[in-house]
């Protein structure tokens, strides 16, 4: 029988272990997905300083993270070759009430940083709901809305001394104040209109 040429027997033993070292260093050969980091922060408007406390979730529920004390947040183990959406939901005092949704593509990058998210300031009104003996009403609900809109975003339930405070409300509008209370062996509501005589801030 004739052995195998020892040179020619070297130079298989070297494309074998060349090929074997490649699948190890290159996960896509192996089915593997390459995934990278997605980081941002989210900012006081008036102060530059990190809003704590943001909720951002990322592809609706799949990653979802809250900002640190200098409003940092950060999803990890993120597939770098798909496009993602980003919700930044910002439902915290002083702030107003946003949803930011931005749409990225990681472009292969094992990092992404994103631009800082503004948290703007808003607004609160606060005030009691009584009757004519001053007995607290707390049958009704309060919203808060700006002209055009539809109330029902903002809004609060008066505690036991009837007293009401909406907050997180959008600067810079003209805004009214309905209570209303709902009937549901009737299926309707019933309230009363007017603008803000409490306070506001």
């Amino acid at each position: 029988m004739k052995l195998p040429n020892k040179t020619g027997f070297q130079v298989w033993l070297m494309l074998i272990s060349i090929c074997f070292s490649t699948l190890l260093l290159n996960p896509i050969c192996l089915g593997d997905t390459i995934t990278g980091t997605i980081s941002g922060r989210v900012v006081d408007e008036l102060t530059g300083e990190g809003a704590e406390g943001v909720i951002t979730t990322l592809n609706i529920e799949d990653w979802q993270s809250t900002t640190d004390k200098d409003g940092y947040f950060k999803f990890e183990k993120v597939p770098v070759e798909n496009d993602h959406e980003i919700r930044i939901f910002i439902d915290k005092e002083p702030y107003c009430l946003r949803i930011h949704e931005l749409t990225i593509n990681m472009e292969g990058r094992k990092e992404f940083i994103l631009e800082d998210i503004i948290a703007e300031r808003g607004g609160a009104v606060e005030g009691s709901l009584k009757r004519m003996d001053g007995s607290p009403v707390l049958s009704m609900r309060v919203y808060v809305y700006a002209k055009g809109e539809i109330p029902g975003v903002y809004g609060a339930v008066p505690d036991k001394n009837g007293h009401y405070r909406v907050s997180k409300l959008p600067p810079g509008k003209d805004l009214n104040v309905v209570a209303a209370s709902w009937d549901a062996s009737k299926g309707c509501g019933r309230g009363h209109e007017g603008r803000p005589t409490g306070q506001q801030g």
